[in-house]
């Protein structure tokens, strides 16, 4: 994180040196904007990211032709901040003339342009707009399998994303396949603990909710809270989320009583780690209240939530209805 931090500022110094001293179109300077949007994004700065990404578009589209790649680059890049900065639409727009232009002057299994189809299907999809979704993250995902290894990281990229989608359709066996398909080739390159294992874990596991199949998702789900319990920290959301997943997965199952215990051993660890008033406790808390209710114990339900009241009480401001909560 230091060295990020040390790396960003020596960017953002020969950046303003650039600026002092050269024409604002001058291609060092573009340059040095385009490499210190790049690093502030890592560390975060978004809104300054997409005011230099914004200036390089319009250098680019004063001084180069429509079809330049180095323009392609200054929208797509433009469109990545756009989308960390939540402006789906605007990053779409930008995403769509990229795809155009090189669906126009490239072969149909150009790495630059199956990536514009990656790019554009995951966000249409963010979107919704799963029917336009599914025909660019097909394309992607026929053309990265052509070209590339099995195994390589973006035909995983384009499983994944295409298995959202149809998930999202309601096709969860075909989502079922990709999604197992994606596991199958991550399992084989990387580590078991790894983040892409987890997520791709954790996608096949929603599928196979859907498709009914709760024993193999909570079987699934049990092995990426055991990964979470050996490699995170005890108060990390990550680790709550798949364990409260297990309790989930018990309440459906109806075992109650064992959904009850699960969550009761999570809000006592929580409460070590977290204040009353913390969302994560509080949301734990309302769940408990509610399976105890389920399984009959309406004075431990209603004492635990007279507690959470208390507690809701002192967060917030005196002329809060906590009852409307």
């Amino acid at each position: 994180s230091g060295d990020l931090e040390g790396a960003t500022e020596l960017y953002r110094e020969v950046h303003d040196v650039f600026e002092r001293t050269l024409a604002p179109d001058a291609p060092d300077l573009v340059m040095a904007r385009q490499n210190l949007a790049a690093m502030l994004v890592q560390v975060g700065e978004l809104e300054r990211a997409r005011e230099l990404e914004e200036e390089v578009l319009r250098v680019r589209e004063r001084t180069l032709g429509p079809d330049a790649p180095d323009l392609q680059l200054a929208r797509l890049n433009l469109a990545s901040t756009l989308r960390g900065l939540g402006e789906l639409e605007a990053a779409r727009d930008l995403e769509w003339q990229v795809l155009e232009v090189r669906a126009r002057t490239q072969p149909p299994d150009s790495p630059d342009l199956l990536h514009a189809r990656l790019q554009l299907g995951t966000t249409l999809s963010s979107l919704g707009e799963s029917s336009a979704a599914r025909t660019q993250l097909s394309a992607a995902l026929a053309g990265f399998s052509r070209i590339l290894a099995e195994d390589h990281l973006l035909v995983q990229a384009a499983r994944t994303n295409l298995a959202i989608v149809l998930a999202g359709q309601g096709d969860f066996e075909a989502a079922r396949e990709l999604d197992e398909a994606a596991l199958a080739s991550l399992s084989r390159t990387h580590p078991d603990d790894h983040a892409y294992l987890q997520s791709a874990r954790v996608n096949l596991a929603i599928t196979l909710r859907a498709l009914g199949e709760d024993d193999l998702s909570d079987a699934v789900r049990r092995k990426v809270a055991e990964v979470f319990g050996r490699t995170l920290h005890p108060g990390d959301p990550r680790l709550w989320m798949a364990r409260a997943n297990l309790v989930e997965g018990a309440a459906r199952r109806g075992d109650l009583e064992g959904a009850r215990r699960q969550l009761s051993e999570i809000q006592l660890e929580l409460e070590d780690l977290l204040p009353p008033s913390h969302p994560t406790l509080l949301e734990l808390r309302t769940w408990h209240a509610e399976l105890l209710a389920l399984t009959g114990d309406l004075r431990a339900a209603q004492t635990l939530l007279e507690a959470l009241i208390e507690d809701l009480a002192r967060a917030l401001p005196e002329d809060h209805d906590v009852r409307k909560v």
